[in-house]
């Protein structure tokens, strides 16, 4: 197999656990997670549409963030 063959199998095996590891979230911190950095949604944004405040979106973002880093072992996301 291509080097680049590789890293395509190796980029797709990421892409998998991450959606793995986003969907073992809590359903508002996945859906903060999916509007902030899949859709561009503003924080602001996000807060009205899930009638919670600024901060408790941040609050959200920032769990959901750290337990999927505690969920990735050394390396395998990079």
């Amino acid at each position: 197999m291509t080097h680049g063959g590789d890293r395509r199998i190796h980029a797709a095996q990421r892409s998998k656990r991450l959606k793995s590891y986003i969907q073992e979230l809590p359903t508002l911190h996945r859906t903060a997670v999916k509007m902030r950095y899949w859709k561009g949604f503003s924080t602001d944004d996000i807060a009205e549409s899930l009638s919670l405040t600024a901060g408790q979106v941040r609050d959200r973002l920032a769990y959901a963030l750290r337990a999927m880093r505690n969920r990735i072992p050394d390396g395998t996301l990079r």
